[in-house]
């Protein structure tokens, strides 16, 4: 990115992407707005810029598609936004804030019928029901 300043009466700052750089940075302001970090294992980017003409003038506008994709994880297997180093396992404890209320407990495997194949949960709530009503990064293996 090039980037230049100039001073008199007020500072203007002017900036040039082009290419790779005008991707990334669309890129990482969609993927802000998604809540998703464009570093996690798993998460992959792709940025299409195009140039269509506007109808009844005879400009033209610019438009950029992103489409961001993150591999699913295995169900039981949550990784809580990267605050937690490993996956949760049976036997973990966890802790987590919900509304600022501190939350833990032992992790257990639960079927609701025999042979049923299960998931993780803790309190009753699986793992995906606590990383949707954990504060963001509040989830972390204590034991």
């Amino acid at each position: 990115m090039k980037l230049s300043r100039t001073t008199t009466h007020t500072q203007t700052t002017t900036a040039s992407l082009a290419g790779d750089d005008l991707k990334r940075v669309i890129a990482q302001a969609v993927a802000q707005a998604a809540g998703i970090d464009l570093d996690a294992a798993g998460v992959e980017q792709k940025v299409w810029l195009t140039t269509r003409p506007v109808t009844g003038t005879a400009g033209s506008e610019h438009v950029a598609e992103v489409t961001i994709t993150q591999l699913a994880q295995p169900k039981g297997h949550i990784d809580f936004s990267g605050s937690v180093r490993a996956p949760i396992k049976r036997g973990d404890t966890i802790r987590w804030h919900e509304n600022g209320v501190e939350h833990s407990g032992p992790v257990a495997h639960h079927t609701e019928n025999p042979g049923e194949r299960g998931e993780l949960r803790c309190k009753g709530l699986t793992l995906a029901q606590i990383h949707d009503r954990a504060d963001r990064d509040s989830v972390t293996i204590v034991g």
